[in-house]
C-alpha cells in the first residue's frame, strides 16, 4: 500500500504542504512518541520474559588488622577483601500467562502503529481536499470573470454590479 498515495496527484505544491505538515503536526509528534515508549516498553519486557537474567556483581572491603588489639606483637596490616557474586532469575511460564501478556503489549504497539499511519492519512487527505477544493473554486472564479469579461465586450451586461 502506497502511503503517498498525494505523489500520484502530480501537484509539487501539494507535495511540499503535506511534507510540511506531516513534519510540524504537534500531534503526529505525540503519535510517534507514544508508539517510541509502547515498542521500548515491549522491548523490555520481552527481554525479562523470554531470556534468564544474570546479575554478577563484586564486593570489596578493606580492613585492617591490629595484632596489638588481641595481645600479639606486630605491626598493623591491611588487606583487601573481594567477594563476586552471580545470580541467574528466570522466570518460569508453565501457564503462558507471560507470553500472553508480552503478545497483549505486541498487539498494543501494532495498535499504535496504526493509530500513527491513519493520522497521517487523515492530516495528508484534509490537506488534499481542501488544496483541490481551493483550485476548483479559483478556477470557478476565473471562469465567472471571463464570463462578465464577455458579457461586458459584448453589451450583455451593462448594469452588472461587478466590473471587470
Amino acid at each position: 500500500m502506497d502511503t503517498q498515495w498525494w505523489r500520484e496527484l502530480g501537484s509539487p505544491r501539494l507535495n511540499t504542504l503535506i511534507s510540511e505538515a506531516l513534519q510540524a503536526n504537534p500531534a503526529l509528534a505525540a503519535a510517534q512518541a507514544t508508539l517510541r515508549q509502547v515498542q521500548e516498553i515491549y522491548a523490555a519486557r520481552a527481554g525479562s520474559t523470554l531470556y534468564p537474567q544474570i546479575d554478577a556483581d563484586i564486593n570489596t572491603q578493606r580492613q585492617r588488622t591490629n595484632p596489638s588489639a588481641m595481645g600479639q606483637v606486630g605491626d598493623p596490616k591491611e588487606f583487601s577483601s573481594y567477594s563476586p557474586g552471580i545470580a541467574v532469575h528466570y522466570q518460569f511460564d508453565l501457564a503462558g500467562g507471560n507470553r500472553r501478556a508480552l503478545e497483549a503489549l505486541a498487539a498494543h504497539a501494532e495498535y499504535r502503529r496504526y493509530e500513527l499511519e491513519a493520522a497521517r492519512l487523515k492530516l495528508a487527505g484534509s490537506i488534499a481536499t481542501t488544496a483541490i477544493s481551493q483550485a476548483r473554486l479559483a478556477e470557478h472564479i476565473e471562469v465567472m470573470m471571463t464570463i462578465l469579461q464577455l458579457q461586458d465586450l459584448m453589451g450583455f451586461c451593462t448594469g452588472c454590479p461587478v466590473k471587470v
